[in-house]
């Protein structure tokens, strides 16, 4: 919640999903707590957390179990008494951020918990045991016609069942799961089967939809998608963010001029596009399943190696990542064995710089 405008995105995704389904014609108010008639909420940003006033602690601390854990004892310790403190009945207000109403609103929204994320918005009806992805209003709609579509592609995809979609408009209704991400349980042991559910299936998903491509058309594709994305992006990026990604992208046309040979086929396949620790959850309800793999909104054809290098590199933090990848660039065939997170036995050096 903290870059964007926040507040105006959640008044206009929310508003415009609830005239467009019942005609509603209410009003939502961000920074006040409404009358008894009204649908009241509270904000608490540091739990990621829009839920209703009076909902009780037990109810609410599924949606927060994540942030209880800490490889720090001291920290873990920290976390689990601000949760529980601040979800806490006589205490939830003094912690929360701010308060939210919405008037002449009944149905769904009644019994919900609301999670903002990077570009949907989900509400969660505990009551129905259904929750509603919604795009964010000003973020179009692309990353979730590639959630839904993927997921519709691919039903035997462990992750959420969807029952409804209608793109047009920017939303899905899903199955409510109830998982811990693996980075967020300590106990090794019980992470291991549902690292390899995920590795397995992650390897049938390659081979079911590899191809091969040349090299200099997927390098020409991929700077069409980045410029398509830079002109895209969100208003909460200043124009110094787009200069600086263009100067990127010009450096990176430099390198792959010297670096990519007309020769070289890419094999291709469908991704998950954001494969990493906090997308791969240990159900904590369903035995059935042996794992969630969740947020297919990146899903897209690209090299068949990129899911396992964001896993394995752990590309979402910027730190250290060009060192973890001069590691493994300069590594010999015996290290590369080693890597636990992927099979490099037969991958050659100028694979891995493509």
């Amino acid at each position: 919640m903290g870059r964007e405008d926040f507040p105006t995105i959640f008044i206009d995704t929310i508003g415009q999903y609830l005239a467009t389904q019942s005609g509603w014609q209410g009003e939502i108010v961000w920074g006040s707590h409404g009358s008894q008639f009204d649908l009241n909420f509270l904000v608490n940003s540091r739990l990621n957390l829009i839920f209703p006033a009076s909902m009780p602690k037990k109810r609410l601390m599924p949606f927060v179990a994540e942030y209880a854990y800490h490889n720090v004892a001291l920290r873990r310790f920290a976390q689990k008494l601000y949760i529980n403190v601040a979800l806490a009945a006589g205490f939830r207000y003094l912690f929360s951020h701010t308060k939210v109403h919405i008037t002449k609103c009944s149905g769904f929204f009644e019994s919900v918990c609301i999670l903002p994320g990077n570009h949907s918005i989900r509400v969660i009806n505990l009551g129905l045991n259904r929750c509603l992805v919604i795009a964010k209003k000003g973020y179009g709609v692309d990353k979730l016609k590639n959630a839904v579509s993927s997921r519709q592609a691919y039903p035997n995809l462990p992750g959420p069942e969807i029952f409804e979609a209608n793109i047009v408009e920017g939303w899905y209704l899903e199955e409510i799961i109830q998982g811990l991400p693996v980075d967020r349980i300590g106990n090794q042991t019980r992470i291991k089967q549902p690292l390899t559910a995920a590795k397995s299936f992650l390897q049938e998903l390659q081979r079911d939809t590899a191809s091969l491509e040349s090299a200099d058309s997927w390098v020409e594709e991929k700077f069409t998608e980045l410029d398509v994305a830079i002109v895209s992006l969100p208003d909460c990026f200043k124009a110094r963010d787009i200069r600086h990604l263009q100067k990127v992208k010009g450096k990176l046309q430099i390198l792959t001029k010297m670096g990519v040979s007309s020769k070289y086929q890419v094999k291709i396949a469908l991704t998950h596009g954001d494969y990493q620790s906090a997308n791969l959850l240990v159900p904590s309800s369903d035995c059935s399943r042996d794992v969630y793999i969740i947020d297919w909104e990146y899903s897209s054809r690209r090299c068949n190696h990129y899911d396992w290098f964001v896993y394995g590199l752990r590309s979402r933090s910027s730190k250290g990542l060009a060192s973890r990848i001069e590691f493994l660039l300069r590594c010999d065939s015996a290290e590369r064995a080693n890597q636990e997170w992927y099979c490099f036995a037969n991958i050659d050096q100028s694979e891995l710089r493509c």
